[in-house]
């Protein structure tokens, strides 16, 4: 096939085009090349893995993420803290209905500091609400596919953690002293953290458990999650093939399956 023309419709290419992807710059022709490199993956890692049955897995997006892991600074962890505080000060003063009981009216929490979040439980998308087991899970492994591209956000809007979040929290554990509300947090902000992204965000997920995390970490959904459930709703069938891309380039890729 000549180069000056687009591999899909063999329209003629600008000189750009034909030196950068050879193919125009119509919206149907970017389309179906993606169609076919994610369907091309998908019979390769069929192939790879001896899934007969791959082109029974519908292809679903999600962003890709991979950064680095950091150690939490003893600033970072402070300033976590002095936001929280400040917020739980807040409350205690604009909902006094709301507020934690006093600092002498439960025994201390015996639950160890830093404690790894519960195995199943750690990606945003496992616990929507409204879903049954069957969809959180499979939210859940896609969500964790991607490992956390949305955490980001939460560098520098504190885990999303805000004055409704700790609201949340103390209305479920009213044993928990006011005093001890800040701390709580604090104990699982883990040793390190993806670099640039949220002080929770782990090689593994979230390290906050899921009861303390803000509402939109929770719920959230990006828009392979959203087709994922549209399927599963349309189909009955709990699998996908999970593609995490960025910059149109293929990352990693799996099946993903609730039996």
């Amino acid at each position: 096939m000549r180069t000056d023309v687009c591999r899909i419709c063999h329209r003629p290419l600008t000189r750009h085009q034909a030196y950068a992807d050879r193919i125009c710059g119509d919206w149907r022709c970017r389309e179906r090349l993606l169609r076919d490199e994610l369907e091309a993956r998908r019979s390769e890692a069929g192939a790879a893995l001896g899934e007969r049955a791959a082109n029974a897995f519908p292809i679903v997006v999600v962003p890709y993420n991979r950064r680095a892991l950091v150690p939490v600074s003893d600033a970072e962890r402070e300033e976590l803290r002095a936001f929280l505080e400040e917020q739980l000060a807040e409350l205690c003063t604009s909902a006094p209905s709301a507020s934690p009981a006093g600092p002498d009216s439960a025994t201390p929490d015996p639950a160890p500091a830093a404690a790894a979040a519960p195995a199943g439980d750690l990606y945003p998308a496992a616990g929507a609400p409204g879903h049954s087991e069957t969809v959180a899970s499979l939210l859940g492994k896609v969500c964790g596919a991607c490992e956390g591209y949305c955490c980001h956000h939460g560098a520098t809007r504190h885990a999303f953690l805000d004055r409704r979040a700790l609201e949340t929290y103390v209305v479920r554990h009213p044993e928990v002293p006011a005093g001890q509300v800040v701390s709580r947090f604090i104990e699982w902000v883990p040793p390190q953290h993806g670099d640039g992204s949220c002080l929770y965000h782990t090689e593994r997920g979230c390290n906050l458990p899921r009861d303390m995390r803000a509402a939109i970490c929770n719920e959230y959904e990006c828009k392979g999650l959203r087709e994922t459930r549209d399927l599963f709703a349309k189909t009955g069938a709990a699998r996908v093939f999970v593609v995490s891309r960025v910059d149109r380039r293929i990352q990693r890729s799996a099946f993903v399956e609730v039996r």
